[in-house]
């Protein structure tokens, strides 16, 4: 048997490699006859000297084999990335939301717009939770949340104006249309922020140059607004546009809050929520004296222009703690596609059984506070008070929030939330019960008011650990589910109104008042929906405590 490899190979053969000629001489030693050791070491010479072209041979074609590999790997590579970018064609990316953690570091491979010097270095970035810049963003928060959400909170200075003043433009007219003006005001302004979740998650290099446009526009709307002659066109602008443009000034706060304060975001949020309370202190105070002053017209007027100066300063002074860069190319997209950024994220997690019993809680008692919060006035002047006293008794019930304010955001960072949220709503419900019910002096009213607004004015801020809660059990994003729940209380703060006036009853006039009838003039059943509200809220609010413990 030869020990010289065959040399007629066809061309298919070259690509053998030279672990199949270890194999084949492994196998031809195996079958060798054992001989003397001179000719062993003869033939392992000529052996050596005939396999030396074809281990060249074989050399050259590994690597060929592997240079054919790597065009092979680069071809397959170039139809990824060509897929990817049809792919971003169809649908523009959605990086996350801004965080406290953001930038992403560079193993996650997740997308960023951001390309600043500022991103290479965390120790670059302003401090959290505390610093100059943190607590300038406080303040700009709390200004931008007493301005949009003070004013909304204060808009039964203008009901109870169109309801009893002759010189409205609006008097005479349908008590419901009338509320239905501050009830779309507050529910645009918690519907906006997760319908615009998707466009500012896509494009956040534009996020900036929205809300200065949506300034303009909700200080224009409410111009517009002073030229009201009808209803309708009250609701289509002081209702509609203003809530909708208003409520994109609340996105950048609550888009940054989670980059500037972690470890007291409890108490950051009571902070700026807290700026609600004050301006519905101030302004029904303000508003009034501007109403009965001048007119409507001028204090709309008034009040369009400080729209523009106060939340125009606080906007500009926000900034978000890691900055933000436009993308050197940002894709095309159809209008089709843009409507789908209106789909904010997976909002399957609020299925989940104790999202659905947070959901109990949240509907019921804004129910209960938004219906106190939009009748009081009213009440006050069915009682026979004048408009400055029935709004002075608005303004306690809006600066009694406060209180709440200053007692639930620290207490959400050490305690117990669900307990804590039973305690609010329990209260509510024995107060509401028992002083609204025979609320009918001055000094009980003010009593109520004091009480159920310290008790239930700080429960927005039960939003923060009801979406950390949910985000870290479904494991899902918590900015996601903190614009979520603020939507689902916005459906309730529309909802809970309309509510109300169905159950008030204008027409039904109480003999004798202060005699110790139960919901004089009209309000008996509107007391009773408020008081039962809260009392199952509570019982949800247990419900989730001792499920929560249990999981």
């Amino acid at each position: 048997m030869s020990l010289h490899p065959h040399h007629g190979t066809s061309s298919s053969s070259s690509r053998t490699t030279l672990a199949g000629s270890n194999a084949s001489t492994s196998r031809l030693q195996q079958r060798r006859p054992s001989r003397s050791s001179n000719t062993d070491a003869s033939e392992a010479i000529d052996f050596r000297a005939s396999m030396g072209p074809i281990a060249e041979q074989n050399k050259s074609s590994s690597r060929a084999i592997v240079e054919e590999e790597e065009d092979e790997q680069e071809e397959l590579r170039d139809k990824h990335l060509d897929s990817k970018a049809t792919s971003d064609d169809e649908a523009p990316p959605t990086p996350p939301i801004l965080t406290g953690t953001y930038p992403p570091s560079a193993q996650s491979g997740r997308p960023s717009f951001s390309s600043t010097n500022e991103h290479s270095s965390g120790s670059e970035l302003p401090p959290m939770d505390s610093g100059p810049a943190a607590w300038r963003f406080l303040a700009c928060g709390f200004v931008i949340w007493s301005m949009v959400w003070g004013i909304a909170y204060s808009y039964g200075s203008f009901q109870d104006y169109h309801e009893h003043n002759p010189q409205s433009p609006f008097y005479g007219r349908s008590v419901t249309s009338i509320s239905a003006v501050g009830t779309l005001v507050i529910g645009c302004q918690h519907f906006i922020p997760l319908l615009l979740r998707g466009f500012t998650s896509a494009y956040p290099h534009l996020h900036r140059t929205m809300v200065m446009v949506s300034l303009v526009l909700s200080a224009l709307s409410i111009l517009i607004a002073s030229f009201s002659k009808s209803i309708a066109m009250l609701i289509v602008f002081q209702g509609v546009f203003f809530g909708t443009t208003s409520g994109v000034l609340l996105t950048p706060v609550v888009l940054y809050l989670g980059q500037w304060f972690d470890r007291r975001r409890g108490f950051a949020t009571s902070v700026i929520f807290m700026g609600s309370g004050v301006g519905g202190v101030v302004f029904p105070l303000v508003l009034n004296a501007l109403l009965t002053s001048v007119g409507f017209a001028w204090t709309m007027r008034v009040w369009a222009l400080a729209q523009l100066l106060l939340n125009g300063t606080a906007l500009y002074l926000l900034k978000p703690r890691v900055p933000q860069q436009a993308p050197a190319k940002v894709p095309r997209a159809s209008a089709k596609q843009l409507l789908r950024l209106i789909y904010p994220g997976d909002l399957r997690p609020l299925l989940s059984p104790i999202a659905m019993i947070y959901f109990v809680v949240i509907m019921l008692q804004a129910f209960g506070w938004y219906i106190v919060s939009l009748y009081i006035a009213t009440y006050a002047t069915a009682l026979g008070f004048n408009s400055t006293v029935s709004t002075g008794i608005l303004s306690a019930f809006n600066a009694s929030a406060i209180i709440g304010y200053l007692i639930t955001g620290p207490a959400i960072d050490k305690l117990s939330f669900t307990l804590a949220m039973a305690v609010s709503t329990s209260l509510c419900a024995i107060t509401a019960l028992l002083l609204f019910g025979f609320a009918t002096s001055l000094a009980i009213v003010l009593v109520f008011v004091l009480t159920f607004g310290a008790a239930g004015g700080g429960f927005g801020c039960f939003i923060t650990p009801i979406a950390r809660d949910v985000s870290t059990i479904t494991n899902s994003d918590n900015a996601l589910q903190f614009l979520a729940w603020m939507f689902i209380r916005g459906i309730a703060a529309v909802s809970g109104p309309l509510i109300g006036s169905a159950l008030y009853r204008p027409s039904v006039v109480t003999e004798h008042p202060r005699g110790g009838d139960y919901g004089i003039n009209g309000f008996r059943d509107l007391i009773i929906f408020v008081g039962t509200s809260m009392s199952f809220a509570t019982v949800a609010a247990l419900a989730a405590h001792f499920w929560r413990k249990r999981a």
